[in-house]
């Protein structure tokens, strides 16, 4: 016959001695609970101890008070447990890590305290409390486990959750390239990046150890369980209200106070209250340049800022720093008219110019084709270098509302000589005499007033191909050339030397032609009047 109590291991009891029965925990917190497990249970309850000489059917006798007639033969109505088996009992003692149960089949199991969490992974024991659980083990007493039945009862709760789409709570254990890995009760999930937050979280390692709510996306019970959550449609719909609460708070030129809470390479992020966020556009955030958001604020710093707009319908808001202080620009312009020469202090050079900084938070563009006369620049940096003062004038002021359409556009004063407004008289076919002001390979250049020059091709100086004109034309030499083209609003002037040596013929068939077309004019009047007589 097979014994009922299954911590009893052999019906051999010299078996039993040199075996132990249990470890040294169990053996002890049985002997310590023998009393508590009766009184839970309402059952007489047996210790055995590797002394004790009784034998398997008095053991038998005193557990589950059998009465059979037949001593050479029992019979046990209950059937044997087994490893796989499914039992049910109630908590009868906490000793450590173990937790000892009292087996409605009689006898009693224990079961390690990790396995009894709740579904926020929580351990909570309570004596007395049903549960249910599966054999384990059978040697040195009987070895429950709850895993299974646990991660069934967790699977279909996520099961449930995906068809009703209920959120679930989660905490996050890690992160990993892909995105975050998540635990809910006993089960991994995984959450893609994208579906964290809806903006990208510039340190994932913050969120390690947070409880939050998830959608179930995706269960698959293939080999693996497969689990991947979302916190996207939560957040959107966490969205959608704070969007319409702020419609109802904020209106456009309203002054708030907030804290910053994230800077990003696009502005700052504000929060307002009520888990509202507003965004500082980089633009918004000083009068001046401002190449980082960390240059102006720093996180969880307190600001107040004004509302420019308001947009309910896409959850945002935008607000504006600078709005609240005096703009240094419109004062500057207020102050200053075109063509005030003024001291300036380069902060940076482009290839197409430098920005120099005419007043604090006020630059003004000195382009690359202002900075000198003397032949066209490569690069600012042939002649200017970054934190140079210098002089200069003010060309252009482009007003706007928009700042990034407002422009101040400079000149160097030697610049703006050469662009004053051209006081002479000079038209093509004329015959002009001007001293040399440089000759190089490409021709020679003469003065024909003090902001305008005049250029002579090296084709047109009347010298042979290669000649040195350097020699033939030292400066100061007067020289004689004839107009061949005149644009006096970009200050050009070519003339040719060559042209001079047909020029009286030129002038004389000029004069002949003009001539013969007065000649002509007068012929064709005479006889018209003729006609008109003889009618």
């Amino acid at each position: 016959m097979e014994p009922k109590n299954p911590i009893i291991a052999s019906t051999d009891t010299q078996e039993k001695t040199e075996q132990p029965t249990t470890s040294e925990t169990v053996e002890v917190a049985q002997q310590e609970t023998t009393e508590s497990t009766a009184e839970v249970t309402n059952e007489p309850v047996v210790s055995v101890s590797s002394s004790e000489t009784e034998s398997v059917a008095e053991v038998e006798s005193t557990t589950v008070e059998t009465e059979n007639a037949d001593e050479t033969e029992s019979t046990d109505d209950t059937p044997a447990i087994k490893v796989g088996d499914l039992v049910t009992g109630t908590i009868a003692k906490h000793v450590h890590q173990m937790v000892f149960v009292s087996l409605s089949r009689g006898g009693e199991g224990y079961i390690s305290v990790s396995e009894l969490r709740d579904e926020q992974g929580e351990v909570n024991v309570v004596l007395g409390q049903h549960i249910e659980a599966k054999v384990k083990n059978l040697h040195g007493g009987v070895e429950l486990t709850r895993d299974y039945i646990l991660a069934k009862q967790e699977v279909d709760h996520l099961e449930r959750a995906l068809t009703e789409k209920t959120a679930v709570k989660g905490k996050v254990v890690a992160t990993n390239k892909g995105g975050y890995e998540i635990r809910i009760g006993s089960i991994n999930a995984f959450c893609p990046r994208s579906h964290f937050s809806l903006r990208p979280e510039r340190a994932p390692q913050q969120q390690v150890g947070k409880m939050l709510d998830f959608n179930i996306e995706e269960l698959k019970r293939d080999k693996k369980l497969r689990v991947v959550v979302s916190r996207k449609r939560i957040l959107e719909s966490a969205e959608r209200e704070r969007a319409q609460l702020m419609g109802e708070r904020f209106s456009a030129n309203d002054v708030i106070q907030g804290r910053v809470t994230q800077l990003s390479k696009f502005g700052a992020f504000v929060d307002v209250g009520d888990g509202i966020e507003g965004l500082i556009p980089m633009s918004e955030l000083s009068h001046s340049h401002v190449n980082r958001a960390s240059d102006v604020l720093k996180t969880g710093e307190s600001v107040e800022v004004k509302v420019i707009s308001v947009d309910s319908n896409r959850g945002r808001l935008s607000l504006s720093l600078k709005q609240l202080s005096a703009d240094p620009w419109v004062s500057f312009v207020d102050e200053h008219e075109t063509g005030a020469e003024i001291a300036g202090k380069i902060t940076r050079i482009t290839d197409f110019g430098a920005f120099v900084e005419l007043a604090p938070s006020v630059e003004g563009l000195l382009h690359i084709s202002a900075i000198t006369t003397q032949g066209r620049l490569n690069h600012p940096s042939e002649k200017l270098t970054e934190g140079q003062e210098l002089q200069v004038v003010i060309e252009e002021i482009v007003r706007n509302v928009r700042r990034d359409k407002r422009k101040i556009r400079l000149m160097t004063p030697e610049v703006a000589e050469r662009r004053k407004p051209i006081d002479i008289k000079i038209s093509a076919e004329q015959v002009i005499n001007a001293p040399v002001k440089e000759a190089t390979e490409r021709g020679v250049t003469i003065v024909l007033a003090s902001n305008l020059d005049g250029f002579i091709p090296a084709s047109e100086t009347g010298t042979q191909r290669g000649a040195n004109l350097k020699e033939h034309f030292p400066v100061g030499k007067e020289v004689q050339a004839k107009v061949m083209s005149v644009d006096l609003r970009r200050a050009k002037v070519r003339l040719s030397i060559k042209a001079l040596e047909n020029h009286e013929e030129q002038m004389a068939f000029k004069q002949f032609k003009s001539e013969m077309r007065v000649d002509q004019a007068r012929m064709s009047s005479t006889f018209g009047d003729l006609l008109k007589n003889f009618s």
